[in-house]
């Protein structure tokens, strides 16, 4: 997760998506991952 905030600090949302991802891999419980996809996947959309 901690991956994941600084890439989406930084702008990089793909990096930080991909390690969301991880962190909702290793524990599909995770709300705070599962939040931080939606925000990051939003924000890639806006970028666009």
């Amino acid at each position: 997760m901690l991956v994941g905030y600084l890439a989406f600090d930084k702008g990089d949302y793909q990096t930080a998506l991909i390690n969301f991802q991880r962190a909702l891999n290793e524990n599909p419980d995770n709300a705070y991952a599962l939040k931080a996809i939606d925000n990051t996947k939003q924000r890639i959309a806006s970028s666009r």
